[in-house]
């Protein structure tokens, strides 16, 4: 396993691609293949940071129970509450936009599609946020 002190994980292999391409290939990103591998992906004790890029999925209605965000943003949710119990700093990352009505989720593949990699990066000073977030993490701080 590789030393990756930053460490960004998707769920499959054309976010995974993506999220690469948005960071400009500056940290390991790791394709966990599904929701399920996502929350259970084994981070390597020598990251520091995870930045989860979560899927933004439908929401599930199971038993009398509404998952918001569906299994995507469940999966997320999961790792983050594990990453940061055992004492790492996480960053949760979710598209910001809605699913569109003739689609059943929306994740960074299609963010990435649909407005380029220099827009996701000037939007909302995305770039410099997550760059600052890492910087910090490097430099010992908290995010």
């Amino acid at each position: 396993m590789a030393d990756d002190v930053v460490l960004h994980v998707a769920e499959g292999l054309e976010t995974t691609a993506s999220v690469d391409v948005i960071t400009l290939g500056r940290n390991s990103v790791w394709s966990c293949r599904t929701a399920g591998g996502l929350a259970n992906v084994d981070i390597p004790a020598s990251t520091k940071l995870v930045c989860i890029w979560a899927d933004r999925d439908r929401d599930q209605v199971r038993g009398n129970d509404t998952i918001l965000g569906g299994a995507g943003l469940e999966s997320a949710r999961e790792l983050y509450s594990r990453v940061v119990a055992n004492g790492l700093t996480a960053l949760m990352i979710v598209p910001p936009d809605a699913i569109p009505k003739s689609s059943k989720s929306l994740d960074w593949n299609d963010m990435l599609l649909h407005f380029g990699v220099t827009r996701i990066r000037e939007h909302g000073d995305f770039a410099t946020r997550l760059d600052a977030a890492i910087a910090n993490v490097l430099k010992g701080q908290q995010v």
